[in-house]
């Protein structure tokens, strides 16, 4: 008589022939057996486990630690690590090195970089690229604008456990023009009547503590606001003169 095969989940056991009774056959039954409970029960545990702590994870409130600069929302990272830590002590993360950089620069289209975070038994990576705060991407990134990116890149990583998941939904949802307009040096000088764009405009960095090519839609909308009040009273004081000319 051939030898048999019991079949598990990638578990192939010989079986030699033998009675049925046959106390060895029973021995290498009860081994597959309690082999397969086993990988299971750890699955089932693994799984529940990591449904678990996603959730505890993904409950935790991370609005007040949140800032608004333009178009984008950023979650403090240090706060953000030390937070995820509690939940995964084990974690650890890199940063994706080229050539030694940490960071991969095109001169057409700009720079991005990479991180990977590891906690429990998962790994995930992410990637971010260089960009002012209007989401365009910086074509020649200074070292600061890149150390901050992988920072944001790596708070962005930990999303990817539940850590502030939110703050990101609707982030690949494609941007309209109708959504959000940046204001121009032509929009200054041609539509408001701004005779110094320059100085006007390093005014406004100084009032909002940003540079003009990182205003976002809240900074353009202030702006604005100030510039058609500034108008209006010119209008009211040309026609004012106007009349006392007449």
């Amino acid at each position: 008589m051939d030898s048999k095969s019991i079949v598990g989940d990638n578990v192939w056991v010989q079986v030699p022939p033998s009675a049925p009774n046959d106390p060895e056959r029973q021995r290498t039954l009860g081994v597959v057996l309690i082999s397969e409970w086993f990988r299971m029960y750890t699955f089932i545990k693994t799984d529940h486990t990591v449904c678990m702590r996603f959730e505890e994870v993904f409950k935790i409130d991370v609005n007040s630690k949140t800032e608004k600069k333009g178009n984008l929302t950023y979650l403090s990272w240090a706060w953000a690590w030390a937070e995820f830590k509690k939940v995964y002590p084990d974690a650890k993360y890199s940063v994706k090195k080229f050539d030694g950089l940490p960071y991969k620069k095109d001169d057409g289209v700009g720079a991005i970089v990479y991180t990977e975070v590891t906690a429990g038994d998962l790994t995930y990576e992410m990637w971010l690229p260089v960009m002012d705060i209007r989401n365009n991407a910086i074509l020649q990134p200074k070292m600061t604008d890149i150390n901050k990116t992988i920072m944001r890149c790596l708070t962005k990583n930990l999303a990817m456990f539940g850590l502030g998941l939110y703050i990101y939904a609707g982030e690949d949802l494609p941007e309209t023009d109708k959504d959000f307009h940046p204001i121009t040096e032509k929009e200054l000088s041609e539509f408001w009547d701004v005779q110094n764009v320059k100085k006007t405009i390093q005014w406004y960095e100084n009032q909002l503590g940003l540079r003009f090519d990182e205003w976002g839609a809240e900074e353009c909308e202030s702006v604005r606001a100030v510039l058609k009040e500034q108008k209006e009273k010119r209008k009211q004081v040309a026609l004012k003169n106007k009349r006392v000319e007449g």
